[in-house]
């Protein structure tokens, strides 16, 4: 039976992203679900994008860091990360585009960053669901009283 392997931020981490799969014994019909910012920090981007782009069935969310390279929203981390992918950075903001911003099944949902209770998925707002500044921002005026996970 396949399990569903969720994987928070990995942020250009390929050797340490290993050592995780080697811990939780990465079975080939397993579902690998990154919710977002697999670049930007680390020492390997291109390694972790093209892990996830060539293993069948595997999920990548759109995260804070994806989104500042689709928008093209250059601070120093992503002017690093754009250096280390080199000539594939076209293609991999390419690919980025595509990402989804959340990930559902009957079991889980999983977004990057937050949600507004009460609001579908499909009907929240991409700033929220990626924790774009702005996101945050409407997110905490949305629920001024507490974290949207509380509810």
């Amino acid at each position: 039976m396949s399990r569903t392997i969720i994987i928070g931020d990995i942020h250009g981490c390929f050797d340490e992203l290993r050592d995780l799969f080697d811990a939780c014994a990465l079975r080939d019909d397993d579902v690998v679900v990154s919710v977002g910012d697999l670049i930007d920090r680390g020492p390997n981007p291109g390694d972790v994008i093209r892990w996830f782009r060539a293993r069948p069935g595997a999920v990548v969310l759109m995260g804070n860091h994806e989104r500042k390279h689709v928008r093209a929203t250059f601070s120093y981390a992503q002017e690093v990360a754009r250096r280390q992918l080199g000539d594939a950075y076209d293609d991999c903001v390419a690919w980025m585009r595509g990402l989804p911003y959340f990930y559902e099944t009957p079991e889980v949902r999983v977004v990057h960053a937050g949600m507004i209770p009460g609001v579908p998925l499909a009907a929240q707002a991409e700033e929220i669901l990626c924790g774009s500044i702005s996101g945050e921002a409407k997110l905490r005026a949305a629920i001024p009283d507490g974290w949207w996970h509380e509810r």
